[in-house]
């Protein structure tokens, strides 16, 4: 995440940061918030791939879409990190087959439930939230700094309501 899409958002930001020439410490606050920024909406992301219900709020992706393409996403890492030897190698073989097979990508999604990886990645995003509004209270004023606190705060409980809504039904799709 860091290199791809925090990249992008760091970039942006540290030339938003120069074209309004603020000091560089200041500057250097704003590229961090945009690199954290880009890797929030990059979990965010991976998390809505296994999670969301409603497919149409994420370009109509077929659930799994990341596990079809093999991705290694923050959600699959702490998947394979957390299972147990015949699971985890269970996991990788469906990541590198970039199979289309929904039992396949059902057997998958099912692992990654088992190994904890929805509640671990949860966690993460909160911890980047944290840093996410700590930084952002620095940077920008008070008014805008309360309306991207709220961005992150409806983020965050988006993917936790997901998470709740995908636990009480089972795959159907």
């Amino acid at each position: 995440c860091c290199y791809k899409t925090g990249a992008i958002d760091r970039l942006v930001f540290s030339l938003a940061g120069i074209l309004s020439e603020i000091e560089d410490s200041k500057r250097r606050l704003l590229e961090n918030f945009g690199e954290n920024l880009g890797i929030f909406l990059q979990i965010h992301d991976d998390f809505c791939d296994i999670c969301s219900l409603n497919r149409e709020l994420i370009g109509n992706k077929p659930i799994g879409n990341d596990i079809s393409e093999g991705k290694k996403s923050l959600v699959n890492i702490i998947a394979l990190n957390n299972l147990k030897l015949g699971d985890k190698n269970k996991l990788l073989d469906i990541l590198n087959e970039k199979t289309c097979d929904m039992e396949r990508i059902k057997e998958a999604i099912k692992l990654i439930k088992k190994s904890t990886a929805l509640e671990k990645t949860i966690k993460e995003v909160e911890k980047i939230s944290d840093e996410l509004k700590s930084l952002i209270s620095i940077i920008i004023n008070e008014e805008e700094c309360k309306t991207m606190i709220n961005f992150l705060d409806s983020m965050t409980n988006n993917i936790k309501n997901k998470n709740l809504e995908f636990n009480e039904n089972e795959i159907n799709n």
